[in-house]
């Protein structure tokens, strides 16, 4: 089954509220980000009706603050422990009273209860929230879900019947709806470069108290997650928010009597200036195969592996595994020597990867990947990509965990509605990073900068201390990688003068030596010379939001979290928002009626903050065996298929790939195969960088061929090798190196590994040569000029 998303009826009936506008404003402060999302409905019935909201959440939101306005009346959010929260819910709109009911249905799917809604009235949904923003290369990103994929449930040890399917549903036709998308830099990390979007139109404006800021041109509902880079030409490796104590509330938590002191946002940025990567290392590219990832992310997935491949160095060793349903092995007896005959072997693999092994069961090929040995004196890197989610997060993160000690995890979400929850856990269980790669990003380029952080040394031994006693959050801080913002709020418990100046301490260690990073800071009148303008108690809130996650982790904390959570307004698992129209002065009259959704049926990727999605007929598909199933209770509206899907736009990819069949375009809806629908098997000749890239040999070296003059553009090569070079292979890699730098720098981060090969292949051969290794680059440059 298929449940609908966005604000929708509860009971045996069925009803979608029309939305009539969304708007959002962020706000962006260094590094973390304050969302204000507001979005109406109108109940069009004669009944008063309870309605459930499903939202995605990033899962390193935090929930800060809830309001639901409904004919006029506010009623405020306020967080009580799980179980009274439900019973003042029930008791409230049992007594006619107008009530809302916010929790987790999961890290990343928040469920929202209205009951009570009055007929033909309003209610605007108002959240609160607070995420950490990643940094990549130069700038930062901001992920914003809409769309959340179905999680997949393991079948048991018998197949499952095929789910039903019904011959007719109803066409529901969303009303269009005013939607706005604001964001203002209230404070910069760095100077400010350019503001981008992949997903989304975006332009620049002026707000209504005179602030610059851009927002989303197109007034279409979002059907995709929407995603907006903010690039800086310089990031500023330091930094501190420092908020003054909050206001007496009532009796502090006796565990946390510290938590309404001053508190500080530190940000750290090592930095060791190191330009060698250390190649060396066994890597394992999990790759998933499930039929959402037909079409563009398929074709996606194998250029970047073929990239992959081609950036190990000699002496690495590698594998590689697809799965879905079930998994397979390129080299079944465990990861293989990084040479020529397995380079070939591996690339001629990778050319033939479709979307075709079914569901997606992430926990088998993990730990056949976990029961190989690791290579000896071998980290071990695990490259995880995949586009969906999975109902079995916990077990997999486990088995993350459990082998953190010698496998390092990386994990990439592709595409609108993955899974936040699942890809940020794995890659924090792994001591490794998290990735989200939208439909318009180049995923070679995203996961090549990962390759490079991955052989980027790291730091382990973590700790701050600073020159006033504090108590520092998250507690535990695994790894650190180079050029990797590290993010700690620190709640001070002794007193605080301000002006006075105060200094923080990060320590680190790598194999080869300990560092330290101090920073000095002061309280002054207003928050910081940085962040004039920084709401109050939002350094308090990211904090105890880092506090929460602590806690949660740890059965025998679970009153504690539940006391601080409460006493802090956040929201944690043990906990929810309760609301209660409690100044009202009429009760809602009438029986109230409940509605729900029973479609049994298949349906695009659709919006989750209140898209309807279009429903389609179908034809039933023919009985097959059956091994697994979607979940209806966590899923979006994207449903589940018993045969491999043929998808071209599921994730919001580009409709111009040519999986799709004009003549038959419910073929991407209902996964029934249609004879004149194709996707392809393999990809064109790669050319441009690429084409240089796919020439190079797995030593590091480039062999004269006419190919290869042709990729660079240029003839007689060979009779212009200076003569005090002996091998010829040296001047014609050097010509290739030459060439990727001055023709290509803005994929540098796809060949950058390819180049450091190269360059090192190249000096290892010139230790006698005459001319020096910067002569012979000048002297290539040169002859590319002609």
């Amino acid at each position: 089954m298929v449940e609908r998303v966005g604000l929708i009826g509860r009971g045996k009936d069925f009803l979608q509220i029309p939305l009539d506008s969304i708007s959002v404003k962020v706000n962006i402060y260094g590094i973390l980000a304050h969302f204000e999302a507001s979005l109406t409905y109108t109940n069009s019935t004669k009944d008063p009706i309870e309605v459930e909201f499903k939202h995605p959440l990033h899962n390193e939101s935090v929930l800060i603050g809830i309001e639901a306005v409904i004919d006029g009346r506010k009623i405020k959010g306020i967080v009580k422990e799980k179980g009274e929260a439900k019973t003042e819910y029930e008791d409230a709109i049992s007594s006619g009273k107008t009530a809302a009911l916010v929790e987790e249905n999961s890290q990343d799917i928040l469920g929202i209860l209205l009951g009570n809604l009055p007929p033909g009235k309003n209610a605007t949904i108002s959240l609160q929230l607070l995420q950490q923003l990643d940094v990549e290369q130069d700038g930062i990103h901001l992920l914003l879900p809409t769309t959340l994929k179905p999680r997949y449930e393991l079948g048991g040890s018998q197949a499952q019947a095929p789910p039903s399917y019904t011959a007719m549903i109803e066409t529901v036709v969303p009303a269009i709806y005013k939607f706005s998308f604001e964001l203002f830099l209230v404070g910069e990390i760095g100077k400010l470069k350019q503001i981008t979007s992949p997903s989304h139109k975006i332009a620049e404006f002026y707000g209504s108290d005179g602030r610059k800021g851009i927002q989303v041109t197109s007034p279409d509902p979002l059907n995709n997650d929407l995603v907006v880079y903010i690039d800086f030409d310089d990031i500023n490796p330091l930094s501190a928010l420092i908020e003054p104590p909050l206001p007496e509330r009532g009796e502090k938590p006796a565990q946390h009597p510290y938590i309404d002191n001053p508190a500080v946002l530190l940000t750290f940025m090592p930095n060791s200036h190191q330009t060698d990567l250390c190649g060396n290392g066994e890597f394992v590219f999990v790759i998933d195969q499930s039929g959402s990832m037909s079409g563009t992310p398929i074709i996606e997935a194998r250029e970047t592996l073929d990239m992959l491949l081609r950036s190990l160095s000699p002496g690495c060793y590698f594998n590689i595994i697809g799965f879905g349903t079930s998994y397979v092995s390129l080299f079944p007896g465990g990861s293989v020597e990084y040479t020529q005959v397995n380079l070939d072997k591996a690339v001629k693999h990778v050319s033939t990867l479709t979307a075709n092994l079914g569901g997606t069961e992430i926990l088998q090929p993990l730990q056949y990947v976990f029961s190989k040995k690791s290579i000896p004196g071998l980290t071990r890197q695990l490259f995880l990509l995949t586009d969906g989610g999975v109902s079995n997060i916990d077990d997999i993160v486990k088995t993350v965990a459990d082998n953190s000690s010698h496998t390092r995890a990386f994990t990439f979400g592709i595409g609108s509605g993955v899974s936040t929850e699942l890809v940020n856990k794995v890659a924090k269980a792994g001591k490794g990073k998290a990735v989200f790669i939208s439909s318009k990003d180049r995923m070679q380029a995203r996961v090549m900068e990962v390759m490079v952080t991955a052989m980027s040394p790291s730091y382990t031994d973590i700790s701050v201390t600073g020159s006033k006693s504090m108590v520092v959050y998250p507690q535990s801080i695994p790894v650190l990688f180079e050029n990797e913002p590290f993010v700690v709020v620190g709640f001070f418990n002794e007193k605080i003068f301000k002006g006075e100046k105060i200094t923080a301490t990060l320590k680190y260690s790598s194999q080869a030596e300990t560092k330290k990073t101090t920073i000095q800071f002061t309280l002054a009148d207003n928050v910081s010379t940085h962040f004039p303008n920084l709401p109050l108690q939002l350094v308090h809130q990211f904090g105890v939001s880092k506090a929460l996650r602590d806690l949660e982790g740890t059965i025998s904390s679970k009153d504690e979290c539940i006391i601080l959570s409460c006493y802090s307004n956040i929201m944690s698992k043990h906990t929810s928002f309760v609301a209660i129209g409690e100044d009202q002065h009429q009760m809602i009259e009438g029986s109230m009626k409940m509605y729900n959704v029973r479609i049994n049926t298949l349906a695009y990727d659709s919006p989750m903050l209140g898209g309807i999605p279009m429903m389609c007929s179908a034809a039933p598909p023919p009985p097959q065996a059956y091994h697994g199933r979607f979940s209806s209770a966590d899923s979006g509206s994207f449903g589940f298929l018993s045969t491999p899907p043929v998808m071209g736009e599921d994730m919001g990819f580009d409709d111009s790939d040519d999986s799709y069949n004009e003549s038959n375009p419910y073929a991407l809806l209902t996964g029934i195969p249609d004879s004149s629908c194709s996707v392809k098997s393999s990809y064109s000749k790669p050319t441009g960088h690429q084409g240089i890239m796919t020439l190079q040999k797995a030593e590091g070296y480039w062999e004269y061929s006419g190919q290869l003059e042709s990729q660079l553009g240029c003839k007689q090569a060979k009779d212009y090798c200076p003569k005090d070079i002996d091998d010829i292979s040296i001047w014609i890699t050097v010509l290739c190196l030459s060439y990727l730098q001055k023709q290509f720098q803005e994929y540098k981060s796809e060949w950058l590994l390819v180049y450091k090969k190269g360059e090192r292949w190249v000096k290892s051969k010139m230790k006698n040569c005459k001319l020096s290794y910067e002569q012979l680059f000048d002297l290539a440059t040169d002859f590319l000029k002609r």
